[in-house]
């Protein structure tokens, strides 16, 4: 019977032995793609895919970062760190993905709503 090892070429051997890792690279290692991409969002048949994925780079950042370092005091393997990153990663792109048109128009206009009523007030001649 043929089978896949899961060690994926030491990777995994790593993240038990080195959690650091993981944080450094869950933080950290999101600008790197976040610059190809900025530079991809210019060149106009990759604009939607690179800002979905700009959007979830942006998106995911923080909480990665919380979450890793939390976890990481807590004594969480690092595989666990791994796949909790994985999951942030996930939910920020399917978020992104769902309501791509609502918040490009919100970036393109963010106050375009209606103006807000306030109750209450009078308005008096001066």
């Amino acid at each position: 019977m043929l089978t896949i090892p899961f060690d994926l070429f030491g990777f995994a051997d790593q993240m038990v032995k080195e959690p650091e890792y993981i944080i450094f690279i869950s933080t950290f290692g999101l600008f790197i793609p976040f610059f190809v991409f900025a530079i991809l969002q210019r060149i106009p048949p990759f604009r939607f895919i690179s800002n979905i994925v700009l959007g979830t780079l942006a998106l995911s950042l923080f909480p990665n970062f919380i979450v890793s370092i939390t976890f990481f005091f807590l004594n969480v393997s690092g595989i666990h760190l791994f796949f909790i990153c994985l999951i942030i990663i996930l939910s920020c792109f399917f978020f992104i993905l769902f309501n791509y048109q609502q918040l490009a128009n919100y970036m393109e206009n963010p106050f375009s709503g209606r103006e807000p009523e306030i109750i209450g007030k009078k308005c008096g001649n001066k």
